[in-house]
């Protein structure tokens, strides 16, 4: 809900963080994918309506993509970002229910707002710029 609010109201949004958060296919590539087959719902369609959103509808706010390859809900392929320009992807180690007890995570997220309300509160002349992150140091 981040991401679309920030896609669609970038004036309110500063930054999103999303953490094990599926930007590709929507439910199919979670392990509710076979819940929602069983209810009839189509997460094909679903799948082709994010794809279509996300290539048609830019989010240009700055992203911090935090993702796990032993998330275990979320197929970490699915919360790699291809079509924001502004991103940046995060590897941690942590499970899905994880992610909101990681010391990990939590210092990722400290370090990034940090960084992200530093590099904000400095006066910038002329249009608004994109902001990079820095990578986070191993």
């Amino acid at each position: 809900m981040a991401r679309e609010l920030a896609r669609e109201r970038p004036d309110l949004v500063r930054l999103v963080i999303t953490l094990g958060t599926p930007v590709v296919g929507g439910p199919k590539y979670t392990v509710a994918a076979e819940s929602y087959r069983k209810r009839g719902i189509d997460i094909e369609a679903i799948a082709a309506e994010v794809e279509q959103r996300n290539s048609i509808a830019n989010l240009e706010v700055p992203v911090v993509a935090i993702y796990s390859q032993k998330d275990g809900l979320v197929a970490w392929e699915a919360c790699i970002d291809r079509h924001t320009p502004n991103i940046e992807h995060v590897e941690v180690k942590s499970t899905h229910l994880g992610f909101g007890f990681s010391a990990e995570v939590y210092k990722v997220i400290a370090m990034r707002l940090t960084q992200f309300e530093s590099q904000a509160a400095q006066p910038t002349k002329g249009p608004r710029r994109r902001r990079r992150l820095a990578k986070l140091p191993r």
